[in-house]
């Protein structure tokens, strides 16, 4: 499904599985240090690499009212004026507390994140996420979508709401899509009845490598359970079993860690297409 955003004339589209690149020769700072310096403006916003600080900072906001969004892909080279304008008709960089006060006065309050996972993606990953109450009337012109209803996704995972054993109240967590588990476990299965043990390494290392979230680790835990059933019933018992992960880590509180839009490396942008929606 394509959606459009109307300000700028900008489409986008849903984000597709992708695999987390490091980022070498970067020397990488906190959202808070960005903040502070003489950078900060709304042409050169603030842009997360770390996919996992992403999703926490979603899943703070969603959890605390901000359910309505709109997300999608931007050229890197579009990213500045789509954040000057988001900023001059949302106020997406308002602070914490002026935000607080005009939620308390019935008005919604907007916030704008972007991401680069991967440092040859010629595109920026983009969500603004706002609150219930009075909008700014060309808001009532976009194309919200209900994260409680409509799952936030991103790269394979969504955000979903969940109930802990022995909490008083719902929270938020992130897992695979249902048809990214599909995909993986059915290919988990495939190698394994192929005797294709190179593909069945590297989907294992892709397991290995779920966000640590509690229901992906969940279901990563799941898919190993899987593969050990399989490789009983389809393989000889005189074949070594493939290695598998002993523990899945948690994510814990994961600092804002990025680069300011302009020393994003473009060169290596002109050098890739556009993916294609």
């Amino acid at each position: 499904m394509q959606l459009t955003l109307l300000f700028g004339n900008i489409f986008f589209k849903n984000v597709k599985f992708t695999r987390a690149h490091v980022v070498k020769n970067i020397t990488l700072m906190s959202m808070k240090d960005f903040m502070s310096s003489n950078k900060v403006t709304s042409s050169n916003p603030f842009v997360f690499f770390s996919k996992a600080a992403f999703m926490q900072r979603i899943s703070d906001l969603v959890r605390t009212g901000h359910s309505f969004y709109v997300m999608g892909e931007l050229p890197i080279e579009k990213v500045a004026g789509f954040y000057s304008k988001m900023s001059a008709f949302y106020l997406v960089d308002e602070g914490k507390h002026v935000a607080s006060r005009k939620r308390k006065d019935g008005f919604a309050s907007f916030r704008l994140f972007l991401g680069r996972f991967n440092a040859e993606d010629p595109n920026v990953t983009f969500i603004m996420v706002r609150t219930e109450g009075v909008v700014p009337a060309l808001a009532n012109k976009e194309k919200w979508r209900d994260a409680l209803v409509d799952k936030i996704q991103l790269t394979g995972y969504e955000l979903v709401r969940h109930t802990r054993k022995d909490a008083s109240k719902p929270s938020w967590s992130w897992r695979y899509t249902k048809q990214q588990e599909i995909t993986l476990r059915d290919s988990l299965v495939s190698s394994i009845r192929r005797k294709s043990d190179k593909d069945l390494s590297y989907l294992i290392s892709q397991v290995a490598g779920t966000m640590g979230f509690a229901i992906a680790r969940h279901q990563a835990k799941k898919m190993c359970v899987l593969v050990q059933l399989e490789w009983k019933r389809h393989r000889n018992i005189t074949e070594k079993p493939p290695a598998l992960p002993k523990r899945f880590a948690y994510v814990q509180r994961v600092p804002d860690v990025g680069r300011p839009l302009s020393d994003l490396d473009m060169n290596s942008t002109r050098k890739t297409k556009l993916k294609k929606s």
